[in-house]
Formats: C-alpha cells, sequence, structure tokens
C-alpha cells in the first residue's frame, strides 16, 4: 500500500505541475483576455477535479466546517502547513485569487497561471495594495497567508499586509484555519514523502473580522485588526 501511495504521489504532482502549464498556455490566456473571473474559473474547476481525483483513490480526505464557497469581495487569511493550501482555497471560494511570492512567476510549470492571475510580490508596498483593493472592488476574493510562506513554526513573523488591504478596501477579512494530519508538504517535508494513511486536511471558516471605524492612525489601526487575526487563527 505505501508502494502504491508512492507511485500514486509522484503521479499526482507530474500530473499538477503538466496541466498547471497546458493551461497557462491555452485557455487561460485566451479566456483572461476577455474575463479574469473566467481564468479565475477554468483554474477552480480544474483544481476542483484535482482535490477530487486525490480524495478518490484516498490520498487525502478534505473536510470542510462553515465554508461559504459564495464569499465575495473579502480579503481570506489562512495559515499555511502545506503545499496545497492554496489548491484547497481556490476550489473552495469561488472567484478567489492569492497574493503569491515573484520567485512562482519563474516557476515553469505555473508561470502563465501566475502571470495572468495571481499578484505577486515579495513585500507588502502600495501597488500591491491598490491591485488587490481593485480585485476586491471587482467581487474578487484576495487570498493571503499572513505566514509569508509554509511554516511548521509556530513563533513565524505575521506580516500584516491583510490587514493594510482590508482597511484600503473596507472589505472584511475571513480568517481559515487549515489543520492537516499527520503532516506532509511542509517546509522541510520531502514533496515526495507520504503518509501510510489518507491524510486528513480540514478547512474551517471562522467569524469575519471587519476593520475597526475608530480615529487611529493608519498604522495603529492596521496592527489591532491583525492582532485578531493572529488570535484567531492561533499564530501566536
Amino acid at each position: 500500500m505505501y508502494i502504491l501511495r508512492s507511485v500514486l504521489t509522484t503521479l499526482f504532482i507530474c500530473i499538477f505541475a503538466i496541466g498547471g502549464f497546458i493551461l497557462g498556455i491555452t485557455i487561460i490566456p485566451v479566456v483572461s483576455i476577455f474575463s479574469r473571473k473566467g481564468a479565475i474559473a477554468v483554474l477552480r474547476a480544474s483544481w476542483i477535479f484535482f482535490v477530487n481525483a486525490l480524495e478518490f483513490f484516498r490520498l487525502i480526505k478534505l473536510e470542510k466546517k462553515n465554508i461559504n464557497s459564495n464569499q465575495n469581495g473579502a480579503v481570506i487569511v489562512a495559515n499555511h502547513p502545506s503545499l496545497l493550501d492554496i489548491v484547497f482555497l481556490i476550489a473552495s471560494y469561488k472567484n478567489s485569487i492569492c497574493i503569491v511570492k515573484k520567485s512562482l512567476s519563474r516557476n515553469p510549470f505555473l508561470l502563465f497561471i501566475v502571470n495572468r492571475i495571481f499578484i505577486k510580490s515579495n513585500e507588502f508596498d502600495i501597488s500591491v495594495i491598490d491591485d488587490a483593493s481593485k480585485a476586491i472592488s471587482q467581487g474578487i476574493n484576495v487570498i493571503i497567508f499572513p505566514e509569508g510562506t509554509r511554516s511548521d513554526n509556530p513563533k513565524k513573523k505575521i506580516r500584516s499586509g491583510a490587514a493594510c488591504i482590508a482597511i484600503h478596501a473596507n472589505c472584511p477579512i475571513v480568517p481559515v484555519k487549515i489543520t492537516c494530519n499527520p503532516r506532509i508538504l511542509g517546509k522541510q517535508s520531502n514533496p515526495l514523502s507520504v503518509s501510510n494513511r489518507t491524510v486528513l486536511f480540514t478547512l474551517e471558516q471562522l467569524p469575519e473580522i471587519h476593520p475597526e471605524k475608530i480615529n487611529l492612525n493608519y498604522g495603529k489601526n492596521s496592527r489591532l485588526l491583525m492582532q485578531k487575526v493572529i488570535e484567531a487563527l492561533n499564530l501566536e
């Protein structure tokens, strides 16, 4: 069984990479000319199929709690235990994009998707906030991992970009807690390492956090808002 899981895991990694490349050079560029939301829908459909296939072969089981798939125009923040987190979130929420590291735009398998759909940034500057706010005004959700990268370290420094965007766009923050048992595809994990049993992923949407309507300076307001996110996701 372990050997079969290893073979299937390797196969699905190849399918994900090659499938992303093919989508990125064929359907998504054409659809994105007419509609960004259309391109997002194509990506989401392909990732839903991928997740369903993983579940069909019992490599994973995905449980969702209180997930509002029709959420729109929000900043979705989540902890980041696994490489699959963004796949689950895009598959779970309609009209959602992600802020990703610029290095992903050099990944030969994902560069076309990243460049057409996602927002690229290594640091949160005003251009990133403006791009995210524009997407939110169009009813698109912007997904952010405040840890910045996959993390096994609960003391990792948390970035406040999500709060800055929520304040600028005047939109809610939707925290989503992700758990993975047993842990796979973490920052220090071998991507080909597999579990000897089905891995249980849980996505739990927590109550929305709204920007405070208080008379404080922008920086202090964003820090207070981000502290609520940290407490909700237990990132302290």
